[in-house]
């Protein structure tokens, strides 16, 4: 994951195996279970939002769409993964957040190519100026085990994640 050149059926059975072997710590709960939002065999998004009892939140959110050019394959087209503290929340009772707020950590693609936000809104940190780390091809499962163990073991997200900035 992420799978490039896939299809909902196969994205979903490779994403429901690694959910149903995710080990989640006691302290955290599902404020929004994994959702799947099917629009075709190509085309989809989710969201999936994780709350911990000391204030910090994880938001996943993905898309995927038809592949141009080719029939019956998808790719992911936008992506964010977010870890920080719940600052307000949304009409929904969600964890609400702006592209102000302080971060933890956060990948995602608004606004640029896929970047880096680290323990700070502002610089965006271009996959170029990464070291150890290839973000387009951080996944779900990756990033959420990351904040497990990051949350475990009280060791920095660079030293989880094995990335540098230039």
């Amino acid at each position: 994951m992420p799978l490039q050149g896939t299809n909902y059926q196969e994205f979903r059975a490779l994403v429901d195996k690694n959910y149903d072997a995710l080990v989640k710590p006691t302290d955290c709960t599902e404020s929004l279970p994994l959702t799947f939002t099917p629009m075709s065999p190509v085309a989809w998004h989710l969201r999936w939002y994780l709350e911990f009892t000391d204030g910090k939140y994880v938001r996943i959110a993905e898309r995927y769409q038809n592949w141009p050019g080719l029939i019956g394959i998808a790719k992911r087209v936008n992506v964010a993964y977010h870890y920080g503290s719940v600052v307000r929340r949304s009409d929904d009772g969600l964890p609400g957040h702006l592209g102000s707020d302080q971060v933890d950590i956060r990948i995602d693609d608004s606004c640029a190519p896929i970047h880096l936000h680290f323990m700070a809104q502002n610089p965006h940190y271009a996959n170029s100026s990464i070291e150890g780390l290839d973000l387009p091809d951080m996944d779900i499962f990756a990033f959420v085990n990351g904040i497990f163990k990051h949350r475990e073991t009280k060791k920095s997200l660079d030293k989880i994640f094995k990335f540098k900035i230039r």
